[in-house]
Order: structure tokens, then C-alpha cells, then sequence
């Protein structure tokens, strides 16, 4: 690591030290004296923060390999950031989307419009990828709402339609039904994950702690989420979808998938 960079970002007042499980508070705060006294509490060099917002602009980048079996492709736009008023309509979004896995055929009957076509209630019959997942990365200033999916060459220009299509979607036809179930699938997910291993808890807790200045309770994150209704998820959509540039990443077998050019077109639409 560059010791500029350490020194300049790695300071006492942008750490956080999370404990979780049977401890005693006392305890772990002597040892985080002893152990930590010697962080610095202020910037010796150059320091990240200082400079300008991050700035998201179109790309596309891809790295074709006809050798590699599957085509790997990423489609992004850019999102709020983790403590802006929509960022909980961004996750119900995410949920709404949902993901997808070959090992599962059971989710040609999910209720994501989008996992049920690429799993295989299209046209073709069968399934369009081997996996699908929806993302939504969020940072102090900005972040990034997309699906990475990996396809054979022959299914990609299908399937990237099918995504291109749902963003759509969420724009124009969110209905209160599909928004009820992600918001329902969404409280499911948190709790599962909290639920599972004190690491995915100490890493939520210093999250929050980073973005927040504390830890929001289940009871606060739940009415976040239960505000979100159809039409908040119509307006925050077409505002971070709807005829926006977008960020494209692919590797493998691309030959089937579409240029900048019809990509950009396809995130409007005067037909939902």
C-alpha cells in the first residue's frame, strides 16, 4: 500500500472498530487504547476526501475472449448515495429485480419479470443465462444500480434486451403488487443476513457507523422501507433510467452483444 495514501486516509477519525457476539464494552474499548493509540487523528498527506465528487459518465469497456465459454457483462447506471431519502427505493428496486441461478430452475416462476424471462419464460423456451444478479453499490457520493449476468454468445443480444427492458419497466409500470412483494423479500433478506454470521453484522454496523453516525435499529430500516410505494419507485427509476447514460463492462464471447449506440437507445421507450 502506498504509505501516502495510508497515511492520509488511514486516521483515527475515519475508523471504525466493531465487535459483535458475548463481549464486554469495557473490555474491548481498553483494548482499543492500547492497541490503536498510535493512529493519527489528522491527514499527514494528501487526503482522498479533499477531492471533487465522484463524476459518472457512459463507458463501455470490453475485453472479447471467443475462447472463454460465456460472455460476462455488466450494465450500470448511476445511483444515490447510501444516505440520500431514495436510497431505500433503490434497494426495493434491487429486490424487485431480484437474481438468478441455472442450479435453480424453479425461477422461471419468480416474481421479477426479469429473472422469469431469463430463466426461461421467453420466446426460446429455456433459459438465456447461467446466472443473473442485480446490483446496487452504494458510496458517500454517488453509486452504481445494475445486472452483471453471464450468457453464451448466441443468448446475450436476447437477454441484454430482457434487462434493458425491465429498467423500463420499474420506470414506467412499477405496479403496487410487485413493489409490496420486493419491499416484503427485502425485510426477509435483511434479517436473514443478520441473522446469519456476526461478520455480516460487524460489517453492517460499521457501515452504518460510517454513513449514519449510528446504527439504525430494524424498526427505523423497516418504516424506511414500508415508504416506498409504486409511484416513489416510478419517480426515483426514471430519474436515475430513463434516458440516462449508462456504464457497460464485458468479457468473454461478446460478439452478440449490442454497441454503445443501442444500449443508450434502449433506455427509453415510449412503449412499456
Amino acid at each position: 500500500m502506498d504509505p501516502d495514501f495510508s497515511q492520509a486516509n488511514y486516521v483515527a477519525p475515519r475508523m471504525v472498530v466493531v465487535v459483535a457476539g458475548p463481549v464486554e464494552h469495557e473490555e474491548i474499548v481498553a483494548m482499543v487504547d492500547k492497541f490503536f493509540a498510535a493512529t493519527p487523528t489528522t491527514p499527514t498527506g494528501p487526503c482522498v476526501v479533499d477531492l471533487q465528487p465522484a463524476y459518472f459518465t457512459g463507458s463501455d469497456i470490453r475485453v472479447r475472449d471467443d475462447e472463454m465459454a460465456l460472455a460476462h457483462i455488466a450494465t450500470a447506471f448511476e445511483t444515490v448515495d447510501l444516505t440520500h431519502a431514495d436510497s431505500p427505493a433503490t434497494m426495493v428496486m434491487q429486490a424487485m429485480l431480484g437474481s438468478f441461478d441455472a442450479q435453480y430452475p424453479s425461477a422461471i416462476h419468480s416474481s421479477s419479470n426479469m429473472i422469469s424471462c431469463l430463466a426461461g419464460d421467453n420466446p426460446r423456451g429455456f433459459p438465456l443465462v447461467q446466472s443473473a444478479m442485480t446490483f446496487n453499490t452504494q458510496y458517500s457520493d454517488t453509486g452504481l444500480f445494475g445486472v452483471y449476468y453471464t450468457a453464451e454468445m448466441d443468448n446475450v443480444m436476447e437477454a441484454q434486451w430482457a434487462v434493458m427492458r425491465e429498467f423500463q419497466r420499474l420506470a414506467h409500470n412499477a405496479s403496487d403488487e410487485s413493489v409490496e412483494m420486493a419491499k416484503m423479500q427485502l425485510k426477509s433478506t435483511i434479517v436473514g443476513q443478520l441473522d446469519s454470521s456476526l461478520s455480516q453484522v460487524c460489517e453492517d454496523i460499521g457501515r452504518q457507523m460510517l454513513n449514519y453516525g449510528r446504527r439504525l435499529s430494524l424498526a427505523e430500516m423497516f418504516a424506511r422501507i414500508d415508504a416506498v410505494d409504486a409511484p416513489t419507485v416510478r419517480r426515483v427509476a426514471t430519474q436515475l433510467f430513463n434516458d440516462k447514460c449508462l456504464a457497460v463492462s464485458a468479457k468473454g464471447n461478446t460478439s452478440g452483444l449490442p454497441d454503445y449506440n443501442w444500449l443508450r437507445r434502449h433506455t427509453w421507450s415510449i412503449r412499456y
